[in-house]
């Protein structure tokens, strides 16, 4: 197997521990939100291939390496921040 092999390989596999761990934590943080209360704004994520999701109603939280959106009834979405952009929008009070 070559180096440049191995160390992507490598790469690879790190990159994945981290974003268990992510989703591990975003799972713990999703089982205590409620509705109403914790989802407090917009979250707008725009991928490096242009296409752009925006989720009403969110709550947003920087892991590490990685966004993570949580949403009213359809659970967490964790993003690898070097393939996005993101932005937040709180709602007025």
């Amino acid at each position: 197997m070559s180096e440049l092999f191995r160390k992507d390989i490598e790469r690879a596999f790190s990159f994945m521990q981290r974003r268990r761990k992510v989703k591990e934590h975003a799972r713990r943080i999703d089982n205590d939100l409620q509705c109403g209360r914790d989802f407090n704004g917009t979250a707008t994520i725009k991928h490096n291939d242009g296409s752009v999701l925006i989720f009403e109603f969110a709550k947003l939280d920087e892991v590490d390496d990685f966004i993570v959106v949580y949403t009213e009834h359809h659970g967490f979405h964790v993003y690898d921040k070097e393939d996005v952009n993101w932005k937040f929008k709180k709602y007025e009070e």
